[in-house]
């Protein structure tokens, strides 16, 4: 065999394992945009339920969009919830429940690590929604539980996703060994 179509035939061989990676890189960026997409779409539907008008009660005392927004009139609010305003939580309730299952079926599908801190942080916020609902605690104290449940799940998701990462490391270091020796074993073809 020519040295040139020894170089053509170690071009192709290194064409061809580098589209493998390239697909791997392109499919782990099609399924990022696929997450970040949902969760955009999450926020568009909580943002245009929270600009209800019906909501406006609501909003006095909480944050209808980012928690961490609350205000120290907010965070400090020692009154319970009025019978108005749990009827209006309810409804509150089922429309974020709609959001949430968009944003649920697209992280089952996608990242499936994700959905064991989205569900206890959707699990805990109802849990105090409910209280809220019962005059167990007043609107300060919910906010500041709801800031709590927020906080622990961005850590959480944040842990996910850099366990997630290790794993992808240690498989990409896994794929690259395995690329070298099979890139070894066909130089060793060639004479």
């Amino acid at each position: 065999m020519p040295f040139v179509d020894c170089r053509r035939a170690l071009w192709v061989a290194v064409s061809l394992l580098s589209a493998c990676s390239t697909s791997t890189v392109l499919e782990e960026q099609q399924e990022t945009d696929r997450i970040i997409a949902a969760s955009h779409s999450a926020q568009t539907c909580r943002d245009t339920i929270a600009a209800q008008p019906r909501y406006q009660v609501l909003a006095r005392h909480m944050p209808l969009v980012v928690v961490f927004d609350a205000t120290l009139m907010q965070m400090t609010d020692t009154t319970l919830a009025s019978n108005d305003e749990i009827a209006t939580l309810g409804l509150w309730m089922d429309d974020l429940r709609n959001c949430r299952r968009e944003l649920e079926n697209v992280v089952l599908a996608e990242f499936p690590l994700l959905i064991v801190p989205l569900t206890t942080n959707w699990n805990s916020d109802d849990a105090t929604f409910v209280q809220l609902a019962r005059r167990k605690v007043a609107w300060g104290q919910a906010v500041m539980e709801l800031r709590t449940h927020r906080a622990q799940m961005l850590h959480d998701v944040a842990d996910g996703v850099l366990q997630e990462s290790k794993q992808i490391s240690t498989e990409k270091q896994a794929e690259s060994s395995r690329r070298i020796a099979l890139f070894d074993a066909l130089t060793n073809l060639f004479p």
